[in-house]
């Protein structure tokens, strides 16, 4: 019998004609003549070695003059051996990695394409005339050609209307003449790529002119997306030139959030990019400014009405004006961002700043993973942003604001630098309760953190450095005045409060001092309690209250950086009116120093247990108006006008 022309098993070519294995698999192709009568042992052969056998050539014995005897029985292969390649790869398998190395290849050296949605042009789409001077309304579908120039009249805007689509293509120019624009009320598709971009710019900048003016920074306004703008709107592989006239953005936009990908902007008179502080455009790709009086993105004061999140895509944020974040609103930082503020400018949140850093605990300056907030004349964060020579300086920007209902905020893992303006600190607390933790806080200009007395926020690993007015967390003076209990305690924050106007216990409030807390007062500041003050202390974490000025390891340490002494008298201690409530107000286990008065009780006696009243300049307690409380293990020194006149 004839061998067949292709194995019958796996498929592989049979080279020779007559062959009786298969060269590739070992399969017998022609049925094998009969073995001579040679006895010999028969070699068993385990099942799961029967696939694809090893055939080996038999030598006949010494002086046997018969032919070789066709191979026995197999046996099981017992090691590694090389297999063809045609075993392994058939021939589509081969056709398969050729096809894929040319596809990879094409991916690689072809043209980078914007990150484009897909856009199918209708059939009832208009071709603009490329010898026409283009102006006012488009009407529907209308596509700019690549390869044409497209000039838009002096002082015109071009107006992509609500529901109409202006479709460039690679390749095209726009070319604007003084004072025009380009404005985006529907849907602009302006997608080039690497081989062809898509440039929009002054008509002076024209190859094919000579003579006459140049172009310069200004001369046409921009690209401008307004509030009802098509948000599927991209500008992709673009280059925009010598725009920024009248304050505006070469890129302005209103509440839009379209995409932006391989964009250069150079020669802007203004900030390259302008937004709405509502805007949320999509960046990718290099997004590049070139000649520009601000490297970054200008966030326009206002206020922000809808959830919005801003992203780390690679440009500054520049907060140009105030920014306010309104009630029933979140802002969201995601981590990598750098804002810079402007002068006088600020974040004020009535809503929730949501801005999370990647960092475990307090980062440095240029962490990754940080979020940074930072004056714009900060340069050694990102770098020089505002091209000036002008130094940051400590209270450069107002801070953050956080107020009412921003109480579910959070700050963690910032750097906060040169805030502080007008005595506000970097981050400012009004009735709010955020959580601010594993934060830098440095060159302040006021504290670090300030809260008024009904705030209640939690403080906790924060790093403070160069802060003007001390490194503890201010209370600012007040009134407790509503039905409510406010609690101090030393496990919600790590700093010492210092506090720097008189507090005022009004009769529905309740002021509750917990263990270990530090207290430090400012010159005659004091607290008054017509409601109830509750100081719960205990034997290992006693409650300090005592002067600003008093750095004892017991009281924090140097808190106000001065060199001063604490004096009896610096501040004016703890005073009980007669309308104080008696059955809920005490003190134990505290320490009260430097105080006019220590504890001055008028016709009230809440129970005292446990304190120490020391370097006063008048009594350590004093009581008026029949006060008589029940003074249990206190003790006293120092004490200008004696320990106590109770009895």
């Amino acid at each position: 019998m004839t061998a067949p022309n292709v194995c019958p098993k796996c498929g592989a070519p049979v080279s020779e004609t007559g062959s009786r294995f298969c060269m590739a698999c070992g399969t017998p192709l022609t049925p094998a003549a009969p073995l001579p009568q040679t006895p010999q042992t028969p070699v068993p052969v385990p099942e799961a070695a029967q696939p694809r056998p090893d055939i080996r050539p038999v030598k006949a014995p010494v002086g046997d003059k018969r032919p070789p005897s066709p191979p026995p029985v197999v046996k099981p292969r017992t090691g590694w051996r090389i297999i063809s390649l045609r075993t392994v790869f058939g021939v589509f398998d081969l056709i398969a990695i050729v096809v894929a190395i040319v596809v990879l290849a094409y991916l690689r050296f072809k043209p980078t394409v914007a990150q484009c949605p897909p856009l199918t042009v209708p059939s009832s789409h208009t071709v603009a005339d490329s010898r026409r001077t283009q102006s006012g309304n488009l009407s529907g579908f209308v596509v700019f050609r690549g390869g044409e120039t497209y000039v838009i009249a002096e002082n015109q805007a071009l107006t992509v209307p609500e529901g109409g689509t202006l479709f460039i293509e690679p390749g095209a120019r726009l070319q604007f003449g003084a004072g025009s624009a380009l404005d985006v009320r529907g849907r602009l598709h302006a997608c080039g790529n690497s081989s062809k971009p898509i440039v929009f710019t002054s008509d002076l900048d024209d190859p094919k002119r000579t003579g006459g003016a140049t172009a310069k920074a200004g001369d046409w306004i921009g690209i401008r997306f307004y509030d009802e703008s098509d948000d599927k709107s991209v500008l992709g592989h673009v280059q925009i030139r010598f725009a920024g006239r009248d304050n505006h953005g070469a890129i302005h936009l209103g509440k839009a959030s379209p995409t932006l990908s391989e964009v250069t902007i150079s020669d802007s008179k203004a900030f390259p990019i302008s937004m709405d502080p509502n805007a949320e455009p999509a960046l990718s790709g290099k997004i590049e400014f070139t000649n520009t009086p601000v490297r970054g993105i200008e966030i326009r004061g206002g206020q922000i009405n809808n959830d919005t999140t801003w992203e780390a895509q690679g440009p500054v944020y520049v907060v140009a004006g105030n920014v306010l974040v309104s009630k029933a609103t979140r802002l969201t930082i995601k981590p990598n961002v750098i804002v810079k503020f402007a002068p006088d400018a600020g974040l004020e949140v009535e809503g929730a700043l949501m801005a999370s850093g990647a960092a475990r605990g307090a980062p440095k300056v240029g962490e990754g993973g940080s979020i940074v907030f930072t004056s714009l004349r900060d340069d050694e964060v990102a770098g020089d942003t505002d091209v000036r020579a002008a130094v940051a300086e400590a209270g450069d920007w107002s801070g953050i604001l956080l107020r009412g209902s921003s109480s579910r905020s959070t700050i963690h893992g910032a750097v906060i630098r040169y805030a502080g303006k007008n005595r506000r600190a970097a981050i400012h607390i009004e009735s709010a309760s955020p959580e601010i933790t594993g934060n830098r806080i440095e060159q302040s200009a006021w504290y670090a953190i300030s809260a008024d007395p009904a705030a209640q926020p939690k403080i906790n690993g924060n790093v403070l450095n160069k802060i003007t007015e001390g490194i503890g967390m201010e209370v600012r003076g007040g009134a407790l005045s509503t039905r409510d209990t406010w609690r101090w305690l030393a496990a919600d924050s790590d700093m010492v409060r210092v506090v720097t106007g008189n507090l005022n216990i009004g009769r529905d409030g309740v002021l509750e001092i917990g263990a270990g807390t530090i207290v430090r007062f400012a010159r005659d500041t004091g607290i008054e309690v017509n409601g109830a003050l509750r100081v719960l202390g205990d034997e290992s974490k006693p409650v300090i209250l005592t002067s600003l000025r008093d750095d004892a390891a017991d009281a924090g340490g140097d808190v106000d950086g001065s060199a001063a002494r604490p004096a009896a008298g610096d501040w004016t201690g703890i005073r009980f009116n007669r309308e104080s409530n008696d059955r809920l107000s005490q003190i134990q286990q505290a320490k009260v120093r430097y105080a006019t008065v220590g504890i001055r009780l008028t016709g009230v006696s809440p129970p005292i247990e446990a304190v120490q009243v020391t370097d006063t300049t008048g009594n350590g307690i004093t009581c008026e108006s029949d006060a008589k409380p029940k003074l249990t293990k206190v003790t006293f020194g120092r004490n200008g006008q004696g320990d106590t006149n109770c009895k």
